[in-house]
């Protein structure tokens, strides 16, 4: 069977796939018809309407007139236009006697200073004859039949040099432009002032240090810089565009050049835009969503001035406004508008725009001109800037990597403050903002008060934590479990194209509300589990980071799919063990065809390997986010897993959770007998929200997203089947607005209604924003923005908010972000052997490095490697029984790494901050927890 041609088969230059077909489609036929009318009238080399004008090239009418005839072409609303082409310059500089002048001037070496008096001579001369040599009759002729089509109107007369709007030099403002021009007479001495803009001095001093391009669009001729002698002289077009009566207007750069590549900047004033560009009048400034609309920042001005037509010169005036407002000069539709063609211009060109615009009295968008964006350094290295006043730190637990459109959107710690306030913590809130989509976070404060006193005691003496537990058990979980079951008793491949939409919406939604649900504990978790390693450390003596070793083995979920407490797997195991086809499956090379096999298994063995897919292979594997796959997609490693549980001791959990138990009853020995009751009462609240904290997170953001992320994938599926996206999982960066257009083909905001609600972006966009996410480096991420604030000041606090706030710097500063590094010795951070860090779990090991960079490097893990990884969440827990021993560049005694090593009893080095960058897959290094250090035995050859 043939494959259906796809749009991605389609030309992708100049049009961007579906996009492009869209919006010509609406006007080509128009377009035509008027060309075969325009065709019999004018001759084109002579001058005709810019519409009708064919094959136009760099060279044939310079790069304004080439640019807004492209988007004309396109179907974007440009004014009206008359093009003088580049071939009527040639023969007004023949017809004035200037050619062999023009030679002399650019083939001179203008940095001596004697020869720059004598070209300022010669171009004297060449503007001279230039403005007195008569413009071609014909040409006149056809500007004069130009004119009386489109009435009783004014122009403007813009220059269109063979150099200009270049990706490579843009000559903005170089050249004259000359506004409100009427008569034919104004508008011929326009033309030629056009063209004797380019012999002024600062022309040439522009040119000279800038590239220089006189080529064909698509020539391979390389441009090349200044060199003296070899210069060429220009050619110059001239466009006669209608004039706008612009209520207001400005300027849009279609990527924020000093923020996210998904932001649009927009600045504005009212009336003409002169007084923008030259700098007399302060717009106001907008950063708007690209792909949203939606408003990230705006630096409104009162707007006391504008520009206007000029009552008694030519060009324009600057006039106060009668009635100034602090009202700003756009509104949400001007905005919209603006983000609509600033988003189909960038996607026409495949590269960021600078863009000049005016909305008329009727509120009609018109795109005056686009331009490449000169001065972007796309290649360079990202520039952070801090997202806020005050000091931002880096999160990586939660974000090391950037994230997708939807995390950004949904994700925030505001769920958490309510929980925050009712412990007594004087956290209010933990700011979150994304630069270049990392997450860095500010804790905002309050200060210390009789009723957060209150409060704290009450939750102390009460022990309202309790009610805590209570809900999270009797109410949050079986809540989660519902969600999760109506995900897991849906087959999205079996749906319908619109039952399948609206399934997708509905994951999106879910989504977020796992989200929601994931902080609704957090405070509590970490406050109580925080309190028992104080409280506990306090009564036996010990270090308060040894006590976690009493909590070892009460979160059997976090063993993940090695849980012999879970019936489900406990049968699973137990049948495969017992079949030695199904046992051989497990070591398949073909581990795709395998799982297949597996699934569509007859009888009991095929019921549970099903129902152990739905459950736990829908767990995202690396990550929270809608972007990491889930265990199930990358099947060789939900093989090697399986394969590993079914070698593993079926006692071995019991006998972890004895030598615990052990270890528990020698503490409680040394104590004196009236101790005992007060140390059980601890550890029993320690080990219950010790297993709430990890559950919290398996049954929302792991599992449960992770469930959304397969309705999610079948719409993405489908798409690529269709040609609409390149590859299925490129829906996983889109925004749920985004996704649902893509999969109701709503083409309306396409086709310039700007009063659509949809809009998506063109495939290579979401190849774009997956490929950044996928390939960014966070080692070159800055750890802070901002400049840190002094020390606070020592500060009494009541005796239950300290309670509170110590537990939180135990259980959550110290336990999850601090990486203990004070005391390193500078010879081991400038080492490329060895790194330290914090003691997480106990042991030493050596073997094979297995670096795990993106989510997809889980799948090289093997028996006995040692991981090494930026941070790693609870989905980690999948991988963790294979490996010898964890190495982090982030996190602390309670990260996700520290807890599951200490589970599974494999020696774990957390915060080192540099391991990624020291050691490489396949090196041989040794841990030793003792000393908190990983140093190199071998380098893999």
């Amino acid at each position: 069977m043939s494959r259906r041609p796809s749009f991605m088969d389609r030309a992708s230059f100049p049009r961007p796939s579906m996009r492009a077909s869209v919006l010509l489609s609406g006007k080509r036929e128009q377009l035509a018809t008027q060309a075969e009318f325009d065709l019999l009238e004018f001759n084109s080399s002579l001058g005709c309407p810019l519409a009708s004008y064919e094959d136009a090239t760099l060279s044939l009418v310079g790069g304004k007139a080439l640019q807004c005839w492209r988007m004309m072409k396109f179907g974007l609303p440009v004014p009206a236009a008359f093009i003088i082409p580049t071939y009527v310059y040639s023969l007004h500089i023949g017809e004035a006697g200037v050619h062999d002048l023009i030679d002399e001037v650019f083939s001179s070496d203008i940095r001596d200073a004697s020869i720059r008096d004598m070209t300022e001579a010669k171009l004297e001369e060449i503007r001279d004859k230039i403005m007195s040599t008569p413009l071609n009759e014909e040409v006149v002729d056809n500007l004069k039949a130009f004119l009386s089509s489109i009435g009783n109107v004014t122009v403007a007369v813009r220059s269109s040099g063979s150099a200009e709007d270049l990706a490579s030099q843009s000559f903005a403002g170089q050249y004259d432009t000359f506004l409100y021009k009427k008569t034919v007479d104004e508008i011929i001495e326009s033309i030629k002032g056009c063209w004797k803009s380019m012999f002024q001095s600062h022309i040439l001093e522009y040119a000279s240090k800038s590239v220089f391009l006189d080529a064909k669009v698509g020539d391979k001729t390389e441009p090349q810089v200044y060199t003296p002698g070899l210069m060429k002289p220009p050619k110059m077009g001239v466009l006669v565009m209608q004039m706008v009566e612009a209520k207001s207007s400005g300027v849009c750069v279609s990527k924020n050049l000093w923020g996210e590549p998904d932001e649009i900047m927009i600045e504005s004033v009212f009336g003409q835009g002169e007084g923008l560009v030259s700098g007399e009048l302060t717009p106001d400034r907008y950063v708007v969503s690209k792909y949203t609309s939606k408003l990230c920042y705006q630096e409104l001005t009162p707007q006391t001035h504008k520009f206007v037509r000029s009552s008694n010169i030519d060009g324009v005036e600057k006039v106060a406004i009668n009635q100034p407002s602090d009202e700003p000069v756009l509104n949400s539709r001007h905005l919209r508008a603006i983000v609509v063609a600033a988003r189909a211009i960038e996607d026409f060109y495949n590269k960021p725009q600078d863009i000049e615009w005016a909305i008329d009295e009727n509120d009609t968008l018109f795109i005056l001109q686009a331009r490449p964006i000169t001065t972007l350094e796309s290649t360079g290295p990202l520039s952070f800037l801090p997202p806020g006043e005050g000091f931002w730190t880096f999160d990586p637990t939660h974000f090391p990597r950037p994230v997708s459109p939807w995390f950004r959107d949904s994700y925030g710690f505001k769920y958490a403050s309510h929980n925050s306030r009712r412990t007594g913590c004087m956290i209010a809130d933990i700011k979150l903002r994304f630069v270049h989509q990392f997450g860095y976070q500010q804790p905002t404060f309050i200060p210390p008060s009789d009723a957060l006193e209150r409060a704290a005691e009450a939750y102390w003496t009460k022990k309202l934590y309790e009610d805590d537990y209570r809900e999270f058990t009797d109410f949050f979980r079986p809540e989660c479990e519902a969600l999760q079951d109506e995900l897991q008793n849906i087959n999205p491949s079996s749906l319908g194209h619109n039952a399948l939409t609206k399934h997708v919406a509905r994951c999106f939604d879910l989504a977020v509300e796992f989200w929601k649900r994931h902080h609704t504990y957090t405070f509590p978790a970490f406050v109580v589990v925080g309190d028992y390693m104080n409280r506990m450390a306090a009564l036996t003596g010990k270090d308060v980071m040894e006590t976690l070793q009493l909590l070892e083995g009460s979160s059997p979920e976090s063993r993940g799919l090695l849980n012999r407490d879970d019936p489900i797997l406990a049968d699973m195991y137990d049948l495969l063990v017992k079949s030695d086809k199904a046992m051989n499956l497990l070591q398949h090379k073909d581990a795709a065809w395998a799982v297949d096999c597996l699934m569509h298994w007859p009888d009991e063995l095929g019921d549970v390997m099903r129902k152990v897919r739905i459950k736990y292979g829908w767990r995202l594997a690396g990550g929270y986010d809608l972007v990491v796959p889930a265990m199930i997609e990358t099947p060789d490693f939900f093989l090697k897993t399986l394969y590993l549980g079914t070698q593993e001791d079926p006692e071995l959990w019991l006998k972890g959770t004895a030598k615990v138990q052990k270890l528990a009853d020698e503490w409680k020995s040394a104590l004196a007998e009236e101790k005992h009751a007060e140390f059980e009462e601890i550890l029993s609240v320690g080990r219950k929200f010790f297993r709430m904290r990890d559950e919290r997170g398996l049954a929302t953001d792991l599992s449960g997203v992770g469930l959304c992320r397969r309705g999610i994938m079948e719409g993405g599926r489908r798409l690529e089947d269709q040609g609409i996206i390149i590859r299925a999982e490129h829906i996983c960066v889109a925004t749920k607005y985004e996704a649902l257009a893509l999969l109701r083909c709503d083409l309306g905001s396409l086709v310039g209604n700007q009063g659509s609600s949809t809009e998506f972006p063109t495939p290579r966009e979401l190849e774009r924003r997956f490929e950044y996410i996928a390939t960014a480096d966070p080692n070159l991420i800055p750890r802070a923005l901002g400049n840190p604030p002094p020390p606070p000041d020592e500060m009494s606090l009541p005796k239950n908010i300290r309670r509170t706030m110590d537990a939180i710097h135990t259980g959550l500063l110290r336990g999850v972000w601090d990486e203990g590094l004070e005391d390193v010795d500078e010879d081991i951070v400038k080492s490329k052997d060895i790194v330290k860090g914090v003691a997480a779990s106990m042991g030493q090991t050596t073997g094979p490095v297995c670096l795990v960079i993106h989510e997809g490097d889980l799948r090289k893990v093997q028996k006995g490697d040692i991981i090494i990884t930026y941070s790693c969440s609870a989905s980690f827990n999948i991988v963790l029984p294979l490996c010898s021993g964890i190495c982090t560049d982030y996190g602390g005694m309670l990260s996700h790494a520290a807890i599951v090593a200490r589970e599974y009893g494999i020696p774990a080095i957390v915060g080192t901050q540099h391991a990624t960058t020291k050691f490489k897959d396949g090196d041989i290094v040794c841990m030793d927890s003792s000393t908190a250090k990983v140093s190199l035995v071998s380098r893999k050859e």
